[in-house]
């Protein structure tokens, strides 16, 4: 269990549980349409956002013992999270550690935030209660044989695209691991975090909260069953990238009715940013802010006239729907890219001696296993 000062997750009564997504290539081919066709209308920003809570208690054990957090992999996302948990007062620098396999980005988390850091994953596994996954999906598996080693009790939290619960609980060979799958995104860099996490089913309510209450320090999250993560990746996960494709298309159209680029590119982020916040903050649906700023033979509608005319709500539509299919592609590859190191397994549960790990290809790839000797017994 843990104290904290505020709701862990900040979700609206009209709010539904949000898809998202990580990395969606036909994004680009799926979104000319909405370029192609857009026509500038632009409009100030009218609110800034919501102000977070001034204070947050730290997370802690029952006894008021502060959790400590580890992190494995220290690339953007993770360093994104660490300063949003320092800087929020959710977890102090002394109870985090991280390892990474470049000393750079270690030593620069440190320099910054007074964190602890190694380039052993095991450590941080002992030293931690919870455990953040942040590596590429290929490395997943070594990672999680590092913290069930170093430390089978804790609640494994992963960022990793792609990677199922299932998976993972293979990986780390303990009979009922604690694992929360999360799917994030970028604007976690900025304090702007929309995620979404799924337990399984050996978490308790209090690993669950703990897991809402940090990704709260962060942003908005929503607790979903792990099915629905594919269509959070496809939603908020690769919308980032959507989104910025947008803002590039309302700047090009502003260039091309005659404003400087940074006039342009300035008011349609600030443009975007304003409307997203006034969907959050009225509660009114999207169609409705819209109908009101739509007079009859205006200029809104006429640039509304143009979207219909390229296809915008099919082409954002269908960027989602390819984004989320391919999440769930990348799941199945990851599922049967490791099989051969999960019959290996089987095999050592039955003996203590080395076994010689079977040659398969991973999702990369690679044959990285291939007739290498395994210390599995």
């Amino acid at each position: 269990s843990f104290h904290r000062g505020r709701t862990p997750v900040k979700q609206r009564p009209s709010a539904q549980p949000l898809p998202a997504a990580l990395n969606a290539r036909p994004t680009s081919a799926l979104l000319k349409p909405i370029h192609a066709h857009l026509v500038a209308a632009v409009v100030p920003a009218l609110t800034e956002p919501a102000s977070r809570p001034s204070s947050n208690a730290m997370l802690a054990h029952e006894g008021g013992l502060p959790l400590k957090f580890g992190f494995v992999g220290a690339g953007m996302m993770a360093g994104a999270m660490i300063r949003g948990l320092v800087k929020a007062n959710v977890v102090a620098a002394p109870n985090i550690m991280a390892s990474d396999a470049y000393q750079p980005s270690l030593d620069a988390l440190s320099k910054e935030l007074g964190i602890a850091v190694t380039l052993d994953n095991k450590e941080v596994a002992r030293a931690s209660d919870v455990v953040v996954i942040a590596v590429k999906p290929g490395q997943v598996q070594e990672v999680c044989l590092d913290i069930s080693t170093g430390n089978p009790q804790a609640l494994i939290v992963s960022i990793a695209a792609g990677v199922t619960i299932a998976s993972m609980q293979s990986y780390t060979g303990i009979a009922a691991p604690k694992i929360v799958r999360v799917m994030p995104n970028t604007p976690a860099c900025v304090g702007e975090l929309a995620a979404a996490y799924a337990p399984n089913e050996h978490c308790s309510a209090a690993d669950a909260a703990i897991v809402g209450a940090m990704l709260g320090a962060l942003g908005t999250a929503f607790k979903v069953k792990e099915v629905d993560l594919d269509a959070v990746t496809g939603l908020s996960g690769s919308g980032p990238a959507y989104v910025f494709q947008f803002i590039e298309a309302l700047s090009d159209g502003g260039v091309r009715a005659g404003l400087p680029r940074n006039v342009a590119t300035a008011l349609a982020a600030k443009t975007v940013k304003g409307a997203a916040e006034m969907v959050l903050v009225t509660g009114k649906h999207p169609a409705e802010l819209k109908d009101q700023v739509t007079s009859p033979g205006g200029t809104t509608i006429a640039g509304v006239h143009a979207l219909e005319q390229g296809g915008m709500r099919a082409a954002v539509i269908n960027a989602v729907m390819a984004a989320t299919e391919r999440s769930k592609e990348l799941a199945k590859e990851s599922e049967g890219g490791w099989a051969a190191v999960a019959e290996v397994r089987m095999v050592a549960a039955h003996s203590s001696l080395f076994v010689e790990c079977m040659s398969y290809t991973d999702t990369d790839g690679d044959s990285q296993y291939a007739a290498k000797k395994c210390e599995l017994g």
